[in-house]
């Protein structure tokens, strides 16, 4: 038995896996990780037979667990265990500040055994976007423009705890016309990045610096506007009422709460009102 790097050529296993397991994660997701951070998945094997695989990365100045399987064949040997260790080694050789993850509740007790603290609830929607939003009814909503992104990441970074401008400018780079700002006074107020999936589009992270209702629901609106009809996933803290009320004018396909955890310093410190959605559960 033996902890391996995961490589490209791993993917289509990691891929079989998740289908196999139950778990919904796509090569996009696997690829975007390792581009990311090439040095952050493993591979458990059995005499060469994969049992198991963790993926993570240590992206600017935080370390996150985005994908944990272990086959059915695996479970009750510890691999699990094994794997996040190796993650969780790698965070610290990285030399992060923070390292997170999103857990459900069988996880908890494994990763708090690691140092992880249970932080917040965050709950994991998809829905179907089955009509047209409506307009933006406050402020001017328009596209992010390169320019934009060192004030679109300070934002972040007052409400996440930490920079993450690596992380901020890759996923604006794969998918612009998506990634919308709003806009009072020549200042930008808040933000909502979406991008496409095999089985839809993803918004994340959304955030206002008012926590206001209607800048949240400006921001929804005009990023649900420029992705086709169909299923949308995000992830929501349980406290944003806000968020909640807006998503839930659609037709949802899944609600499933996880639990924000934490290893070291805090993160999605700021008002939680002003987060409407997560970045993303794979990327924090």
């Amino acid at each position: 038995m033996s902890l391996r790097d995961m490589e490209r050529s791993d993917l289509d296993f990691a891929i079989e896996m998740t289908d196999k397991e139950g778990w919904a994660y796509s090569r996009i997701e696997l690829e975007r990780i390792m581009d990311l951070d090439p040095e952050g998945s493993f591979i458990f094997e059995d005499e060469g037979r994969p049992l198991g695989f963790v993926t993570s990365a240590a992206l600017d100045n935080t370390g996150v667990v985005g994908h944990l399987v272990v086959s059915s064949e695996g479970r009750g040997r510890r691999i699990g265990r094994q794997l996040i260790d190796r993650a969780v080694s790698h965070f610290d050789e990285s030399m992060v500040e923070s390292s997170m993850l999103f857990a459900t509740d069988d996880g908890i007790p494994l990763y708090e055994k690691l140092g992880f603290r249970s932080d917040a609830v965050v709950v994991s929607i998809g829905f179907m976007r089955d009509v047209e939003p409506r307009e933006a009814l406050a402020g001017d909503c328009e596209l992010i423009r390169p320019d934009d992104l060192d004030e679109i990441i300070s934002i972040d970074a007052s409400l996440y705890g930490a920079e993450r401008p690596v992380l901020i400018r890759h996923l604006y780079a794969e998918f612009p016309q998506h990634c919308v700002k709003l806009v009072r006074g020549g200042c930008i107020e808040g933000f909502a990045f979406a991008r496409r999936t095999p089985i839809g589009s993803d918004i994340g992270p959304w955030m206002t610096t008012t926590g206001s209702m209607a800048d949240g629901e400006a921001l929804f609106n005009t990023v649900l506007r420029s992705v086709p009809a169909g299923r949308v996933d995000l992830g929501i803290f349980d406290v944003n009422l806000a968020a909640h009320e807006l998503v839930y004018q659609y037709s949802t396909i899944k609600v499933w709460p996880t639990t924000l955890m934490v290893r070291g310093g805090p993160r999605y410190s700021g008002p939680r009102d002003r987060t409407f959605g997560i970045l993303a559960f794979e990327l924090g």
